[in-house]
């Protein structure tokens, strides 16, 4: 008797389509395909790599997407449906909007799935697949298998990594992060024994923690640190500026397990943001810490947001003329996003600042509400002006020297990022800050 196929699918992002390079599909199917057991044919399907999403005698279909993926996962649900394959869906945006998902999947996935997907396939057994499938409780972290780590990768990147996840929830309740709702309010982790012997059995060298803040509990991240130095494994993470640098013995521990760079959310470097949990914003503070993690021999790969109340029309140029002079390796230049589920998201509608439900454009690229002192067009031009400025030529050059230890990374991305901001050359454009204005403003730090 053949065995019931189920096909998980990682859909392409609508404004990426057609991306060049190779990616990892969604970490949350490599945790669904753990809990699928082996009495099923299981195929994961990342179509970010131009990977068909189209097959035949299938069983059932499932997704996890996020709010710009929900319509996309909505037009290949709808090819199943009308076949009759059942189809489910889970991910943060059905988590926190089930609403616009529930006429288009069979079954609606809210919260974790971690303790529902075997209900669900025994439903599914049965012929009688639920609307929507809840768990009143957080999963408990020991009970969280590997990642189906022969399913994630089936094309090598430039850079062939393998993603680890060790803890899911953050306590910061940012007011742009919808993170909390799916996850929780506090820090749950993976036993360090369990982690490590992932690790352990995979073949990638290089590996990527996606945790929301990997240096986010202290007492968690040393042994995690210290089981990762006889693996001789490569690794990057996520980490906020403040606790990065607040424990320098774990900072030196980080570099010595084979920590490579961290990816540090910035937020703003223009004006103190009235409803930001991280505090205000210090120039000379930041570009303290800032060249610690660079002195610790880190690639420091940064995140600025535009479009907060407080920016206007020269935000792009100080927040790049800031990111050049700390020597900072990599920056990211996304756009503020009231992303559903998130407090900012609940105070724009209050507000009346929505512009529009077209989720296919909450991507962090498309303005999305009414801003304060920009206008769209402006916000769009100065974010290209900012990655084209930050990733000229000279100005990688510039930055070079500081960067030295971790040439070839350096170099790599930095080509990447100048190869993606060329073409947008000709819509990008800022406002440049009077002289007076911009003598000051180097003067802050």
């Amino acid at each position: 008797m053949r065995k019931k196929k189920i096909l998980l699918i990682s859909v392409a992002q609508g404004y990426t389509k057609g991306h060049k390079g190779k990616t990892t599909p969604c970490a949350a199917l490599g945790i669904i395909a753990a809990y699928t057991p082996p009495n099923y044919d299981l195929m994961l399907i990342n179509e970010q790599n131009k990977e068909d999403v189209y097959h035949e005698d299938v069983d059932l279909v499932g997704f996890s997407a996020m709010t710009c993926q929900i319509k996309r996962a909505m037009e290949i649900a709808g090819h199943y449906r009308a076949k009759g394959v059942p189809t489910v869906i889970g991910g943060i945006h059905a988590t926190v909007r089930p609403e616009d998902v529930y006429d288009h999947f069979d079954a609606v996935v809210i919260g974790e799935g971690d303790l529902v997907w075997k209900d669900l396939l025994a439903d599914l057994e049965k012929g009688e697949l639920k609307k929507s499938y809840r768990s009143d409780v957080l999963v408990d972290m020991k009970d969280v298998p590997p990642f189906r780590h022969d399913l994630l990768y089936r094309k090598k990147t430039t850079l062939s990594h393998a993603i680890i996840q060790t803890s899911r929830g953050c306590p910061h309740k940012c007011e742009f992060c919808s993170v909390t709702n799916l996850f929780g309010s506090r820090y749950r982790t993976r036993p360090v024994e369990n982690v490590i012997n992932e690790i352990a059995g995979l073949k990638q060298k290089f590996i990527f923690f996606i945790d929301d803040n990997i240096m986010g509990n202290h007492d968690y991240a040393y042994p995690l640190f210290e089981g990762l130095i006889p693996l001789k494994k490569a690794w990057v993470g996520q980490a906020s500026l403040n606790l990065s640098v607040k424990d320098l013995r774990l900072l030196k521990l980080a570099k010595k397990s084979g920590c490579q760079g961290l990816f540090i959310g910035i937020e703003s470097v223009t004006k103190p943001n009235p409803h930001s949990k991280l505090g205000s914003v210090n120039l000379k503070e930041i570009s303290e810490k800032l060249k610690i993690l660079r002195d610790h021999g880190l690639v420091v790969n940064t995140s600025t947001i535009f479009g907060f109340d407080h920016d206007d029309k020269y935000c792009f140029e100080k927040t790049v003329e800031f990111l050049l002079k700390n020597r900072v390796a990599i920056g990211n230049f996304p756009n503020l996003t009231p992303y559903p589920g998130s407090a900012l998201f609940a105070r724009f509608e209050k507000e009346g600042r929505i512009l529009h439900y077209d989720w296919e454009r909450y991507n962090n690229h498309h303005p999305t509400f009414k801003l304060k002192n920009l206008t769209p067009e402006e916000l769009i031009a100065g974010g290209y002006w900012s990655s084209y400025y930050f990733y000229k030529a000279g100005n990688i050059l510039k930055r070079l020297p500081a960067n030295l230890r971790n040439i070839f990374k350096y170099s790599y991305m930095n080509y990447q990022y100048n190869r993606v901001s060329r073409p947008h050359k000709d819509k990008a454009g800022i406002v440049k800050m009077p002289p007076a204005m911009r003598k000051d403003w180097l003067k802050q730090f």
